[in-house]
């Protein structure tokens, strides 16, 4: 089956119940329950990247490891999921999300298969403008007593698996390929293990793509739930990505930035050319539009956002004493004094006399 582009985020895709089941998913990431969401964010893409099944191929303790790193992001991440598992706690959480011990479903109400992010949903979806009036009695009722407000209805399919897979910089911006083996992550085997999964242009770190039907087989004949691929993008060495806009550095010796100059920019497409105007200073952005990321994913195929280049002037090096008179004759209001004159004639001949080349103003060193 294609990869499906759906570019929701499915934020509770887990498949297989953590084996540290004493551990809080904080202590699981290495954060404090007080942690930002940057921290949480940052250690998880250090611990992702130290357990990545691309990295730790054959090691089924890394496998887990990930699988326990994932699931512990994907609830701390989510505020409404997070705010859930502190007041009901770790194990409390854990039960509500896999019950009956099923890698990746839980049994509710009577042994029916329950997908984790149906149970959520019902949590926090559904309701007419948000509201959860919906329900009757406490959360701690809808997680462990009866079924009430819970249809079986619902629960149409079987659980969904995660897979994780990294991809270039370069590989995000023009769109690539991904092949995953579905015995790998649990999926039973069967003639159509492996799954070719299309990622479009413009992903970003931490991008969820949903692959609908290869997921773990629905229980009594129901259809197999789907497969949620978290694409990891590793940084670039050249650009800063922020949104569809991107951002490169460039440095530009002081005289052209006082002057004025064109100057060949790196870009995502190749080389482009940029005007460079008289008296650029260090730091200015200059604005290069339909150059940044791709737009795909928004529904406009064949639009970019921007680059924007920061410029860096940057002052020479070791002058020699010819160009230190200079520079103070500029900073003096460029009058030089006969004498300085007189030595630049004379210097002149003498090189010329000597078939040696005039040296230029500036030499950037060092």
């Amino acid at each position: 089956m294609q990869g499906n582009g759906d570019t929701s985020h499915h934020q509770f895709r887990c498949f297989r119940q953590s084996s540290a089941a004493l551990e809080t998913y904080y202590d699981i990431l290495g954060v404090s329950q007080g942690a930002s969401d940057a921290e949480i964010k940052k250690s998880f893409y250090k611990l992702a990247k130290k357990y990545h099944p691309d990295t730790n191929q054959g090691d089924p303790k890394a496998a887990a490891k990930f699988q326990e790193v994932q699931k512990a992001y994907d609830t701390l991440r989510d505020p409404q999921k997070r705010s859930m598992y502190d007041q009901v706690g770790h194990n409390a959480y854990e039960n509500a999300e896999a019950g009956g011990g099923h890698p990746g479903a839980g049994q509710y109400a009577g042994g029916a298969q329950v997908d984790p992010e149906d149970l959520f949903r019902e949590f926090f979806g559904g309701a007419a403008g948000g509201s959860s009036q919906q329900f009757r009695g406490t959360i701690f009722e809808h997680i462990f007593g009866g079924a009430q407000g819970f249809g079986g209805s619902r629960f149409r399919k079987g659980a969904s698996v995660r897979a994780a897979v990294t991809i270039s910089f370069d590989e995000a911006m023009r769109g690539t390929t991904r092949s995953v083996d579905l015995s790998s992550i649990g999926v039973p085997s069967s003639s159509d293990s492996r799954v070719e999964i299309n990622i479009p242009p413009g992903v970003d770190d931490g991008f969820q793509l949903q692959v609908e039907g290869k997921g773990m087989p629905g229980p009594n004949g129901l259809p197999p739930g789907d497969l949620i691929l978290q694409v990891m993008v590793l940084p670039s060495s050249h650009f800063q990505r922020d949104g569809f806009d991107l951002f490169s550095n460039v440095k530009l010796d002081m005289v052209d930035a006082a002057l004025g100059t064109k100057i060949d920019v790196q870009t995502i497409k190749g080389l482009a050319e940029v005007k460079i105007k008289p008296g650029t200073q260090s730091g200015d952005k200059l604005r290069m539009r339909g150059y940044g990321v791709p737009m795909d994913l928004m529904g406009q195929k064949g639009r970019n956002g921007d680059q924007f280049v920061v410029v860096k002037v940057v002052t020479p090096r070791n002058l020699d004493e010819r160009q230190r008179k200079l520079l103070e004759a500029f900073k003096h209001g460029g009058h030089v004094r006969e004498e300085e004159e007189r030595e630049k004639e004379e210097e002149s001949s003498s090189e010329e006399e000597q078939g040696g080349k005039k040296k230029g103003w500036f030499s950037f060193g060092g």
